[in-house]
């Protein structure tokens, strides 16, 4: 059969375009046994079309530059609607505007019915309030995507402005190439995704009921920290992920043992982009001492450009930023920090349903002079990097 089954599916993105351009919907996504997004390709609805091939990033990639692209520090010029954002909430400002200019809008919301985070599609602003703050584990997004080509199929007037990761920008674009309408594509920076498994482990570890509300980012002890709220019917945890590994749930996903194989080694974050816009934070010594949120605002394309110029409720704090300024995970190379061993047993234990804290001290806390090694190789290495 002409479908994806036949590329390598270690390096399935999870990002379900193929499953929105199937015109026999013969592909589904669910978890796997690990807990990742996987597709299941009914072979008796699929007509070896091979459309599903033609947007997986796992055909070859060919994006642009990320380092072609033109970097901004900024900020909303409203406190309010920064202290409920990740960063500086330049996302919010690009969202504002696509609503006025009546674009149809998708993005990431957390769905606390099902407890997961998937993609909506959204035409006014009270509906894009869930889009604000970021979610640390994958997205549904299949369902969102198809009714985003569906609906662009029969309306090649409409216009669109999609957030998602770098993965999910490249599959939607890839699913858009022969139409004729107008789409926007704003990507995040991304550390990677872990199992949603993680996820669920975590929230059987705080036994929290009837959960009303989840950030991911609350800004309660400033925006350095990474700080996880949870909030129930009767009960609310907030975590921090400093000092390093006080959260169970920090602990585990800035390990890196549990993301996605893709994303181990993804060309995406670190080197290429079908995006127009790519968002987050601010990290590195530039703003150490900012305590409200700056967004990295790297503009890829005209497009992005013209966007960033419109946003009324911006305010550009420095332009022309070199890249080489702007320190982010998603520039490591995440496959010499990975332990293998560690990294097996983690998945496994998750599988088994373990809540998070026995997978920490089944795993995390058997090896950190192991870690401590590979973090000292990684410095050294660099350094003799530069010095070259």
């Amino acid at each position: 059969m002409n479908n994806i089954l036949q590329l390598d599916s270690n390096n399935c993105s999870g990002c379900a375009v193929c499953a929105a351009v199937c015109p026999t919907s013969a592909i589904t996504f669910g978890q796997d046994e690990r807990g990742f997004y996987m597709p299941f390709v009914d072979e008796n609805k699929c007509i070896s079309c091979g459309k599903c091939r033609t947007v997986c990033l796992k055909g070859g990639i060919s994006g642009r530059k990320i380092t072609d692209g033109k970097l901004y520090a900024a900020r909303l010029f409203d406190e309010k609607v920064t202290a409920q954002c990740s960063s500086g909430g330049i996302a919010w400002d690009i969202t504002a505007l696509s609503v006025k200019q009546g674009r149809y809008v998708a993005g990431c919301v957390y769905d606390v019915t099902e407890n997961k985070a998937k993609h909506i599609i959204a035409r006014t602003l009270e509906e894009c309030e869930g889009f604000k703050n970021s979610k640390y584990i994958q997205s549904e997004t299949q369902d969102c995507f198809k009714q985003l080509v569906e609906i662009a199929k029969a309306d090649p007037s409409a216009s669109f402005t999609v957030f998602g990761l770098p993965c999910q920008i490249y599959g939607i674009r890839k699913a858009f190439e022969n139409l004729p309408n107008d789409l926007l594509c704003v990507e995040l920076f991304c550390h990677g995704v872990p199992t949603h498994k993680l996820w669920e482990s975590y929230l059987d570890y705080l036994g929290i009921e009837n959960i009303k509300e989840v950030n991911f980012r609350h800004k309660r002890d400033g925006w350095h920290q990474f700080g996880i709220f949870v909030r129930g019917e009767n009960e609310e945890h907030f975590g921090t992920s400093a000092p390093v590994g006080r959260d169970y749930f920090y602990k585990v996903f800035f390990d890196e043992n549990v993301l996605r194989d893709s994303c181990i080694d993804c060309k995406l974050r670190k080197f290429e982009s079908l995006a127009d816009i790519r968002l987050g934070d601010f990290w590195g010594k530039r703003y150490i001492h900012d305590n409200k949120g700056v967004s990295a605002v790297l503009t890829l394309t005209e497009k992005g450009e013209e966007v960033v110029s419109l946003l009324e409720g911006t305010e550009i704090l420095e332009k022309d930023i070199p890249l080489t300024d702007y320190r982010y995970t998603c520039f490591e190379d995440k496959k010499d920090v990975v332990d293998i061993k560690s990294r097996e047993k983690a998945l496994k234990l998750l599988a088994r349903g373990k809540t998070t804290d026995k997978v920490v001290r089944g795993v995390f806390m058997t090896y950190p002079l192991k870690k401590k090694y590979i973090r000292l190789r990684l410095e050294l290495k660099s350094l003799l990097k530069k010095r070259r």
